[in-house]
């Protein structure tokens, strides 16, 4: 039996979920590449100050999220600056960025015609 593409329990944790919560979206990479990915995410999560397992996932599932959301630049902006804003916690961090990003793609500056 061969050993999963990624042994790291909270890596391969954080994979079964986006494949479960996230389906269509990653259904184009393998698992390797899926956790190459959570790994990268993993790395970068301490110096944002996100250290509970669900806020790691939350975080790592960002770049899933639909691509007109991603695209536009006020999203990026936004995403940005909310996870870079120290003074919050991280549950608020994403919960405003989930809320207000994600939930509630922008409705200027992005698409065709976007000034």
């Amino acid at each position: 039996m061969s050993e999963p593409p990624h042994s790291d329990p909270e890596v391969l944790q954080i994979v079964l979920r986006l494949r479960r919560e996230y389906t269509a979206a990653v259904a184009h990479l393998s698992d390797e590449e899926l956790g190459e990915l959570v790994e990268g995410d993993l790395e970068d999560a301490p110096a944002l100050d996100i250290t509970s397992a669900d806020h790691k996932f939350r975080f790592a599932a960002i770049r899933f999220w639909p691509r007109e959301v991603l695209a536009a630049p006020l999203s990026q902006a936004v995403i940005l600056r909310v996870l870079n804003n120290f003074e919050l916690s991280a549950a608020v961090r994403l919960d405003f960025i989930e809320k207000n990003v994600r939930d509630r793609p922008p409705r200027f500056g992005s698409g065709p015609g976007a000034a």
